[in-house]
């Protein structure tokens, strides 16, 4: 009886492991190591998580190209679900880590894979992968036109590679890539005799001395509005040269010159100079295409809800031209912006069958169809210069079927893409973004109460997980 007792006690402390392992998302998967060859007589039903902000087109898009890939392979089912927001997405895998149900192939961020890389093995290495003969990039076992390595944007695959358990590797591919643009009311700018600045490229003073004379002209009207706080402090802090964090995962954001940086911001804010969509719930296009504001920073890919005339955004009671530019700059001729778009990843599973499976299915979204036809919904740019070169795309940047403004923002993103930056992937790098945003949004919410810079530091610093 006494040693029934102790099995049943061990079995127990056993059972209780696993959930405590479960909850802290350390199931653990062995290494994925790649088959010599793909069966085709074994089913794999995937899942595919996808991130596109409501829009029926990209919805279709991606049902279509999945469509066509189960026809070049019976054998492989996949099924997609689609999330409206990238932290969505996130929050998602990461409830089902634990549970070891996560997608098999994801949209998400490299802030995001480096977390999900907590658990080493989670997430797929990718660089001896896309380098095999067969099954890697444009490989020869392939039943369709993968794109090669040598096809990508360079600029575009850095981003991908992230330290784990103290090595770079690769884990992400781009699937489209934006950037932030400012938006600007052409017509308003000249009428009020502003000359626009060289290459178009403002500075943060003229924005500000153009917004401090809008707010005189008219104090009704919200002289410019950022879609992005998270952005907002990276960039300014980047363009100054101020600290945020290292590669190896050190948090230096709270340092003395971006308090400075705040405390200036306030200063701003409280002239009314700008509001931030995170307090106001004001998207730019909201205001902007009704003439209520002079300056929106958005992503490009929301080129198409910017302009009195945008096919997705608010309708404008008049008409104006639309500058679209680089966000402004503190140094106009060493611009910095940063680099941004959706990544895939492929998440590790005990069957390297269904593993394989998965990646094939990744780089069947990267082929030259699927990346044109997305880039078209908004105002992205594909991520290889096959689709960029391709006759489809070039058609399409010079037809007149796109929104003048979407191509504007797309030619952006091509022509800034050596001057964007990107910040150091790590465990905890997606927390530190989203609290330099809350940090920003709260040093501009009240015009009334003084702001105590060092606690909102102090604060954010504790959410990120560092005492101070």
């Amino acid at each position: 009886m006494k040693m029934i007792k102790k099995i049943i006690s061990v079995l127990m402390i056993i059972a209780n492991l696993g959930v405590l392992c479960a909850c802290h998302g350390r199931i653990y998967i062995p290494n994925f190591v790649l088959p010599d060859t793909f069966d085709m007589s074994v089913h794999h039903n995937l899942t595919f998580w996808a991130k596109n902000d409501s829009n029926p087109t990209q919805r279709r898009i991606f049902e279509n190209a999945i469509a066509d890939f189960e026809a070049l392979y019976p054998n492989i089912t996949v099924e997609i679900s689609h999330y409206t927001s990238y932290p969505e997405l996130y929050e998602a895998v990461l409830q089902n880590i634990g549970t070891n149900t996560t997608p098999n192939v994801a949209i998400a961020y490299p802030d995001h894979v480096a977390t999900y890389l907590e658990n080493p093995s989670l997430v797929v290495e990718l660089n001896d992968l896309i380098q095999n003969t067969d099954y890697g990039l444009g490989g020869n076992k392939l039943l369709f036109d993968s794109p090669k390595e040598e096809e990508f944007v360079s600029e575009y695959l850095v981003e991908g590679y992230i330290e784990s358990e103290g090595v770079k590797k690769l884990y992400t591919l781009p699937f489209m890539r934006s950037t932030e643009c400012l938006y600007a009311n052409r017509t308003w700018l000249e009428k009020n005799g502003f000359t626009l600045p060289k290459n178009n490229i403002f500075s943060w003073d003229q924005i500000w001395e153009i917004c401090a004379y809008a707010q005189q002209q008219d104090p009704g009207i919200i002289p410019l509005i950022y879609k992005s706080s998270d952005n907002f402090f990276i960039e300014l802090a980047y363009q100054n040269g101020y600290d945020y964090t290292t590669e190896d995962g050190k948090i230096l954001f709270a340092n003395e010159d971006n308090k400075k940086m705040i405390r200036k911001l306030n200063e701003l804010y409280k002239q009314n100079l700008f509001v931030t969509w995170q307090n106001t719930g004001f998207y730019p296009g909201d205001k902007f295409n009704d003439r209520e504001c002079i300056f929106g920073i958005d992503s490009s890919a929301g080129s198409t809800w910017m302009g009195p005339n945008s096919p997705l955004g608010a309708k404008g009671k008049k008409n104006f031209d639309v500058l679209v530019t680089t966000i402004p700059q503190v140094d106009v001729d060493h611009p910095k912006v940063i680099s941004q778009g959706p990544s895939l990843c492929v998440f590790n599973k005990e069957d390297p069958q269904e593993v394989l499976a998965s990646w094939i299915f990744m780089q069947y979204l990267l082929t030259e169809d699927t990346q044109v036809a997305f880039a078209k919904t908004e105002g992205y740019s594909p991520v290889t210069t096959k689709a960029i070169q391709s006759e489809a795309f070039r058609s399409f940047l010079n037809s007149d079927e796109i929104y003048s403004v979407q191509k504007d923002a797309i030619q952006n993103v091509m022509d800034f893409k050596d001057r964007t930056f990107i910040t150091p992937a790590f465990n905890g790098s997606a927390v530190v973004r989203d609290e330099v945003g809350k940090l920003l949004d709260r040093a501009v919410l009240s015009k009334k109460n003084e702001i105590n810079v060092e606690e909102l530091f102090k604060r954010a610093l504790t959410n990120c997980g560092v005492a101070k």
